[in-house]
């Protein structure tokens, strides 16, 4: 994938197979060494005793036309047996078009079936930002900008984990005050009913957490996790645990780290 995008690469196991591993990684932009397209692309790798390293059985295969965004997300179908991919392409090669069309692919034993459900997505989503899917493949929320700086939006689709299909919800409005848009992390609680989005605002980096679901009348669905000077957050990411686990670094410099959202299923508080 591109190596300044949030989100470009993936990697996901072929059900049935412990030794074998799909690549999934999105160029937005072209390359000329090595000579690479725009687009959307995955490789297979096998993993053997006899070639611990991994042997590429095949390379860089092309998942079709359309400019590509750099969010790539997956989950298990509702068997349990398979996997799903989604993309988000624009509906041609331009790069400055929206990003407007979805795509899931069924990956099962048989393999990579590149034959894809589209969708559109009723709105316009801008090329930058991060995807995700919840646990049980039932909710896909997308960060986007819309053409107001002022509205920051997640995008809420319900996804349909047994046929592909995605349904537009609705658009969330979560705006820190005086936030760089879109984010690059979004991620959700296990049990689905929060959203947790890290953010840039001036100086500081926060993360907030969105209730999903039914809120009593005066009741604010956001509460701030954290927000402070002196670190960046990156990346948010759950974990088998059941945790939420977020890439930070230190301002001045002074190394990487990893934060942790010890119980992302209770409700925080707005501070």
């Amino acid at each position: 994938g591109d190596i300044e995008n949030f989100q470009s690469a993936i990697i996901i196991p072929k059900p049935g197979d412990d030794e074998t591993y799909y690549l999934v990684y999105s160029r937005t932009e072209p390359s000329s060494d090595p000579l690479v397209t725009a687009g959307n692309f995955f490789s297979e790798i096998k993993f053997t005793n006899e070639d611990p390293l991994g042997i590429v059985s095949q390379k860089n295969n092309f998942l079709g036309e359309g400019s590509p965004s750099e969010k790539l997300t997956a989950v298990h179908h509702k068997s349990g047996e398979s996997f799903w991919l989604v993309t988000l392409t624009a509906s041609a090669s331009d790069p400055d078009l929206p990003k407007t069309i979805f795509k899931a692919y069924h990956i099962t034993d048989q393999g990579f079936n590149t034959s894809s459900v589209k969708t559109n997505s009723e709105v316009d989503i801008v090329h930058f930002g991060s995807m995700k899917l919840s646990v049980d493949g039932s909710k896909l929320f997308v960060t986007s900008k819309s053409t107001d700086d002022r509205k920051r939006y997640v995008h809420y689709f319900k996804f349909n984990n047994e046929n592909g299909e995605i349904t537009f919800e609705r658009n969330i409005l979560i705006d820190p005050p005086g936030t760089n848009w879109p984010p690059k992390g979004i991620e959700i609680s296990p049990n689905g009913k929060f959203i947790y989005v890290s953010f840039i605002a001036g100086n500081a980096n926060g993360i907030i957490q969105y209730e999903i679901g039914d809120i009593s009348i005066g009741q604010d669905p956001r509460a701030m996790i954290t927000f402070r000077n002196n670190i960046i957050i990156e990346s948010l990411q759950l974990a088998n645990d059941q945790k939420i686990y977020v890439a930070l670094s230190q301002k001045d410099g002074d190394g990487t780290h990893l934060g942790v959202i010890n119980f992302p299923n209770e409700k925080g508080l707005l501070t």
